[in-house]
């Protein structure tokens, strides 16, 4: 019963305690510089705005190379800009893509071929 009172108490004192000034490895200021940083990012997560971003991202095709692709290259970009990134930027490539021309769906032992419309 002593180590659960004696837990108790160090877990109270833990959660009240304040970190150290200066992270080890890193100067004051960058100590500081660092801590903003962390905060920053801790402040990010959010249930509500992964469902938005969800939604928003999945809401059309977005097949490679199409307009809404790059739509939602530019609106990717645009967001980790705004969430503090110094530089963003959308590397093009130049590829081939297996765009079909036509398609067919037959049986071969009777005559029968599906209406693709």
């Amino acid at each position: 019963m002593r180590w659960a009172t004696a837990l108790a108490i160090a877990a109270t004192a833990a959660v009240g305690a304040q970190a150290p000034a200066n992270i080890f490895g890193f100067t004051p200021a960058s100590s500081a510089a660092e801590r903003t940083l962390e905060r920053r990012f801790l402040a990010l997560p959010s249930a509500d705005r992964a469902r938005e971003y969800h939604r928003f991202l999945t809401q059309e095709p977005h097949v490679a190379g199409s307009d809404r692709n790059r739509a939602l290259a530019e609106w990717v970009r645009d967001r980790w800009i705004e969430y503090g990134f110094d530089e963003a930027e959308i590397v093009e490539h130049e590829v081939l893509l297996p765009w079909p021309v036509e398609a067919t769906v037959e049986m071969t032992d009777r005559a029968w071929k599906a209406r693709l419309t």
